[in-house]
């Protein structure tokens, strides 16, 4: 039927202005649009304002938000000629949680900066990565970030060229740590203590399980870079974030996140988005009962009601208006559902009269304790997701997972392959770190992570008797088939004494696989 529309209806529309040299599809604000609207710019608050709404809500001395203040100009002045250094700029939210994370740790203005734009940072062209970090480094008042954030830590040098008597020494460098980390003995430093648990100097208060099932419980080793993401990510946890784990798969994102929701004893919700998912999917969810589709709460509505954390994977693969929709619930604590219900914050003015009346099932209040945990891989080559960090980073708090340093990758590997013999931990380790050398250098197109590491010593665990082509081929033989990788992977596997001979690189491409006399084991229950 015809429905009239009330005298009263207004539509108050928000939205950033075309970005210069964006896409056609971005500049929104065309003629038509232009017609059926009036206009308001809204302009950044003055410096004196920020700095009394930073110093009312956080901490940070005068000093350290005056130089944030001047990196805001600079860093706004340089977006306008590098579109690719506009996600780097200080929005009023960044400032806020910056401000936060000084007052908890007074000081910190690298690890401020870092968690709100590491995720970007991380994956800028090199040009651009001089820039912001020069600018970075101004603003931390230190050395913190290096040029080239894409390289290996400073603790782990980097490979030189193929040939030479420099290539060989880094090489040796780097076989000496490894094979002091694979006789070293693996430090433990997450405890809990009267329930609150503490890693490092970062302690939290542990949650209460009402449903015990809920809480994860994965198998992790405790290297120290492990360790060290989980101090970070607790540390904003307890101010009450929700956290962002962005970078190549099979880092361990979803393990770290696992395990700091165990070792919190934190009840957890997993949603995982894929490029169909729809708004409706994200917060209803579909079940068949007595022949009939009923409608039912997604995990996110679940996790919202009980206070759990909602564990988001692939958060890169669904299209932007999907996660916009976690924006707008982590940043304004209200969404409105397909079925008509809203969530709202607990203190929302409209639930106390609501709670008397029909209307009280109109509105979800959020529960103390909800969190999010986002996962999302790099965006662009290899894995074509969406720019998430660009979208919806700065309503997270950003932490980027990279693969193990070296001592810490070798602490992994033994515990992958206690029986594995040590030279060949190190050999493949090695290994791994010159291919991830050629991938930062454009030579490889695939990131090859810890992933792949690891399942090269459980295979040489389980078979000890297979050549070490044999065992390679499980990550490698796909790649040798295209022609266009196989030289260069084959000259940097030989370089590390795989498939040196005809029958090696026949044992790479798989040849012989199936023909090993191989079974199952029959078990029958008595």
């Amino acid at each position: 039927g015809v429905r009239r529309v009330h005298a009263a209806f207004r539509c108050v529309a928000c939205g950033e202005p075309p970005r210069a040299g964006g896409a056609s599809g971005e500049a929104w604000i065309d003629d038509e649009v232009a017609a059926l609207f009036h206009f308001h710019a809204v302009q950044p608050l003055p410096g004196a304002e920020q700095l009394t709404l930073a110093g009312g809500h956080g901490g940070g001395g005068r000093g350290e938000l005056e130089r944030l203040f001047a990196y805001a100009g600079e860093v706004r002045t340089a977006s306008a000629g590098d579109a690719h250094l506009a996600p780097l700029q200080l929005s009023l939210r960044v400032l806020l949680r910056i401000s936060a994370h000084l007052r908890c740790r007074p000081g910190d203005m690298a690890g401020a900066l870092e968690r709100a734009f590491s995720a970007c940072l991380r994956f800028l062209p090199p040009a651009s990565r001089d820039v912001a970090s020069r600018l970075l480094n101004k603003a931390a008042g230190k050395e913190a970030f290096g040029s080239d954030v894409a390289a290996p830590p400073a603790s782990q040098p980097r490979t030189a060229p193929a040939g030479g008597a420099g290539q060989e020494a880094q090489r040796e460098a780097l076989r000496r740590r490894a094979r002091a980390a694979a006789s070293a003995e693996a430090p433990i430093c997450a405890k809990v203590c009267d329930g609150r648990l503490m890693i490092g100097e970062v302690s939290c208060q542990q949650c209460v399980p009402q449903r015990p099932e809920l809480v994860p419980d994965v198998t992790f080793v405790d290297i120290p870079k492990h360790v060290a993401a989980l101090r970070d990510m607790l540390l904003d946890w307890s101010l009450g974030h929700h956290l962002l784990l962005i970078g190549n798969q099979g880092v361990g994102k979803n393990k770290l996140a696992d395990r700091l929701l165990c070792l919190l004893r934190c009840e957890r919700e997993y949603v995982q988005l894929h490029r169909d998912t729809t708004v409706q999917s994200l917060t209803l969810a579909p079940s068949l009962e007595a022949g009939k589709v009923v409608w039912e709460d997604s995990p996110l509505v679940r996790a919202v009601k009980a206070g759990r954390c909602l564990v988001v994977d692939e958060a890169d693969k669904a299209p932007l208006e999907v996660v916009c929709v976690l924006k707008a619930l982590v940043e304004d604590g209200e969404l409105a559902l397909l079925d008509g219900r809203a969530i709202v914050r607990s203190s929302d003015a409209r639930l106390q009269p609501a709670a008397a009346g029909p209307a009280s099932e109109e509105f979800i209040p959020m529960a103390e304790g909800f969190r999010m945990i986002v996962l999302a891989n790099r965006p662009g080559f290899p894995f074509l997701g969406n720019d998430f960090f660009r979208v919806c980073g700065d309503v997270f708090s950003c932490h980027t997972i990279d693969n193990p340093d070296i001592e810490s990758e070798v602490a992994l590997l033994r515990s992958a392959g206690p029986d594995v013999p040590h030279e060949q931990i190190v050999q493949f380790s090695l290994l791994f770190t010159e291919l991830r050398e050629l991938v930062e250098s454009g030579k490889l197109a695939y990131p090859y992570s810890t992933r792949e590491l690891v399942k090269l010593v459980e295979h040489a665990q389980e078979f000890p008797n297979d050549t070490i082509e044999q065992i390679a081929a499980d990550v490698f033989a796909f790649d040798m088939v295209d022609s266009k990788r196989r030289g260069g992977l084959l000259g940097v596997l030989k370089a590390h004494g795989i498939a040196t001979t005809a029958e090696g690189e026949s044992g790479l491409l798989g040849a012989g696989r199936g023909g090993r006399g191989y079974s199952l084991k029959e078990c029958r229950s008595e």
